[in-house]
């Protein structure tokens, strides 16, 4: 991956920790001590007699929560939609990047050998405790590098969740090393001008955005036998056209969002982020 281009495109315990000076509250894991934890934004109406979606926004290469919750503003939705929203940081690499070791390409580039699928998980574990969190709707969305880690985590232990989005990002080059044990809805939202994660992919690294949803048909037992074409989202200079599969087992959907023209940090309008959490909470 060109690092340069990367750059410029872009401790959870039981005791919970709130700033006052902050709209957020801090959590972190006791067992990854060198992490500085999450970002976890509550609904205003927050109450443990209910369950509550939970959406995990993972950012890119380079990136932090800060620059995510910018890129993807869904923390001003916590209330009026009605869910939990966690930041997580990754880890910072050599040259002070944060960066998640998501795939053989993405994005461990020092070989520091990271444990990122695994600190997922807990994180999820543990939110899962801490709040009242829908077991049935927790969902992923990720940025670039943030979009390789939910496309693994979906492959590799898509028990934990409902659905992922990715954002520029791409699933593994061989479909064979998804072994999904249940229908996990994906929605891939790439952009045909992307330079840094081409939208047709590139050959030994990753697959194309169509071809990184297309196994997903068969592991989801969709109806269709080919992907059908849906009416666009947004028309004018960059229309946003969607493609994929709607009717597959357990209300699940797999879909490919192509932002004609856009690049690798699409400028996403305010309404496709409302668009986006309306999607999943729909599942």
């Amino acid at each position: 991956m060109k690092i340069g281009l990367l750059i410029i495109s872009l401790i959870i315990t039981p005791s919970l920790q709130a700033n006052r000076n902050f709209d957020y509250e801090r959590f972190s894991l006791n067992e990854f001590k060198k992490r500085p934890g999450a970002k976890v934004y509550l609904p205003k109406n927050l109450n443990e007699k209910k369950s509550w979606p939970l959406v995990i926004s993972l950012h890119g290469f380079f990136s932090s929560p800060n620059f995510q919750n910018v890129y993807f503003r869904a923390k001003r939705l916590v209330t009026k939609k009605g869910f939990i929203l966690v930041v997580p940081y990754g880890i910072r690499n050599y040259f002070g990047g944060r960066f998640w070791n998501a795939t053989d390409y993405c994005c461990d580039f020092y070989n520091q050998k990271v444990d990122d699928l695994g600190h997922l998980k807990k994180l999820i574990g543990s939110l899962k405790n801490h709040y009242p969190v829908d077991p049935d709707k927790v969902f992923l969305v990720g940025h670039s590098n943030g979009g390789f880690l939910a496309h693994r985590f979906a492959c590799e232990s898509g028990e934990e969740i409902s659905g992922i989005v990715s954002i520029s990002g791409a699933g593994p080059l061989n479909p064979m090393d998804c072994k999904s044990k249940k229908p996990i809805s994906i929605l891939q939202i790439h952009g045909t001008r992307d330079k840094v994660i081409p939208f047709e992919g590139r050959e030994d690294a990753f697959p194309g955005a169509f071809e990184t949803i297309a196994p997903w048909s068969k592991i989801n037992g969709c109806q269709e036998n080919f992907p059908q074409e849906f009416s666009g989202l947004i028309k004018g200079k960059r229309s946003i056209t969607s493609k994929g599969w709607k009717k597959c087992e357990q209300n699940t959907s797999v879909l490919l969002w192509t932002v004609h023209r856009g690049r690798h940090v699409i400028p996403l309008p305010k309404n496709i982020t409302i668009k986006i959490i309306d999607h999943l909470f729909s599942l």
